[in-house]
């Protein structure tokens, strides 16, 4: 595969050596000020427009495969950075896959809610945007604080196509709800001078979730239809199965891995709230995840649901920790406040199989290696470079960049056409081995592992 270096050789090739001096290497703009490898740029903008005008019947020229957790009651998904559209996307449930289809659902928004009894996910679309998620982890400082933390085992970065800027990008509290700027960092600390704002306590606390995003939202979302049901939760550990250890905690263990999503605690007693849930791990006391109810119902269960997904291993005793408004421990004991709970979650391991056309890794100043674009679809790159580079050359349309234009569209056509006959051979010679010609029915809402009647 060609690289940078060949790629710029090839388009000065096309555009001729007399006309080397009207493209530049480092030419500098001046609104806004930025200096620009204009090649480079061509290029990369090529590499886009070839990615995105040749994908054709369930193919693309470049594709890319994730997988993403599915979550109770949760119908929109961020979609990689690279992503294009959606070539196929399955769901594994109950170990078994199930296709997806696609159907407009922007009109469907007003007209379902959260807790639907669906185990599956029947359809998808893409529409809407979303920030990039740069990072997230778990607080481990255990100081208290409005505008900083620290995360031990956290290396952030400044700056760059995946490091964090200040002024700009934000930092979620998903425990509290909160949501501050951030304004400066180092390796494991980030602070939000102006503080939370938004939760529930708006204050960092040990073992609460954070989420870092982008300032902007630049990704693409994966939105799904039914909600799948939160009935799709168990009950992992029982209020027999829990252990009064102290007043300070109780404690429970697991025979196998699971999925946290809520505790339920039951109040015996007045307490004051925001009460805050969290899960220890009872070796190291270290923090494993926490949630937080708004108040307290007396005499009866009070749900904290994490919004995040914790995995709990088998084998491993975790504690269970509340505390109230002031801080304060709310005392496990038959006599006091907190005298019980439940613990549910997800033994199964449902996901997302999502097959998809994707960009081209842009070339920067940091990735000069070969280009991902195949051997075979090079000429369209550089014909299309070219289009631009002609544009700028003239300072707008001329000639000489519609015939570039023109030659662009008549090598996709190319690929396309190719691709079509090398689709249509290998469709023929399945066809005539398994059903001597007869077409294979499409039966909808069937697993993919189920063995349909052919002909």
């Amino acid at each position: 595969m060609p690289s940078l270096d060949d790629l710029k050789i090839l388009l000065r090739q096309r555009l001729g050596e007399p006309q080397i001096g009207a493209i530049s290497n480092s030419v500098a703009y001046t609104d806004p000020t930025r200096t620009v490898d204009e090649l480079l740029d061509f290029i990369n903008r090529a590499q886009k427009k070839v990615a995105e005008d040749t994908i054709s019947q369930g193919h693309s020229i470049l594709q890319g495969r994730t997988k993403i957790a599915v979550e109770p009651d949760i119908y929109e998904y961020a979609l990689p950075s690279d992503f294009i559209s959606v070539l196929e996307l399955y769901q594994y449930h109950a170990t078994t896959f199930y296709r997806v289809d696609q159907h407009p659902l922007s009109g469907l928004r007003t007209h379902f809610t959260p807790g639907s009894t669906a185990a599956i996910y029947t359809h998808f679309d893409v529409y809407g945007v979303t920030a990039e998620i740069l990072d997230e982890g778990v607080v481990t400082s255990s100081s208290i604080s409005n505008t900083v933390f620290t995360d031990a085992l956290a290396s952030f970065s400044a700056s760059g196509d995946t490091g964090i800027s200040a002024n700009v990008d934000l930092v979620y509290n998903l425990t509290d709800d909160s949501v501050g700027t951030i304004t400066s960092l180092t390796s494991t600390t980030l602070t939000a001078s102006s503080g939370l704002a938004g939760g529930k306590t708006n204050m960092w606390q040990e073992g609460d979730r954070y989420q870092v995003q982008r300032g902007n939202e630049t990704l693409q979302v994966l939105n799904m239809y039914p909600p799948v049901s939160a009935g799709d939760t168990e009950n992992i550990v029982s209020e027999t199965d829990a252990t009064a250890v102290s007043a300070a905690y109780g404690t429970f263990s697991l025979t196998d891995e699971a999925v946290l999503y809520s505790v339920q605690a039951y109040i015996a007693s007045t307490v004051t709230g925001p009460v805050s849930v969290t899960i220890r791990d009872n070796g190291s006391g270290a923090v494993i995840a926490r949630a937080a109810f708004d108040s307290a119902s007396t005499s009866a269960y009070n749900e904290a649901i994490f919004e995040y997904s914790y995995r709990l291993a088998k084998s491993t005793t975790y504690r269970v920790q509340l505390t109230d408004g002031a801080n304060t421990n709310i005392p496990f004991l038959s006599t006091a406040a907190f005298t019980k709970f439940k613990v549910n979650g997800y033994t199964g391991n449902e996901y997302l199989d999502l097959y998809y056309a994707r960009y081209p890794k842009p070339y920067s100043t940091s990735f000069t290696g070969s280009c991902e674009i195949p051997e075979w679809g090079i000429e369209a790159v550089v014909l299309y470079a070219e289009y631009m580079a002609l544009l700028k050359i003239s300072g707008g349309r001329n000639n000489m960049a519609t015939q570039a234009l023109n030659d662009y569209k008549g090598e996709v056509a190319n690929i396309l056409r190719q691709r079509g006959l090398r689709s249509r051979n290998r469709v023929t010679v399945v066809g005539d081995v398994i059903t001597g010609g007869a077409r294979i029915p499409t039966i909808k809402n069937v697993p993919i592992t189920t063995k349909l009647p052919l002909g």
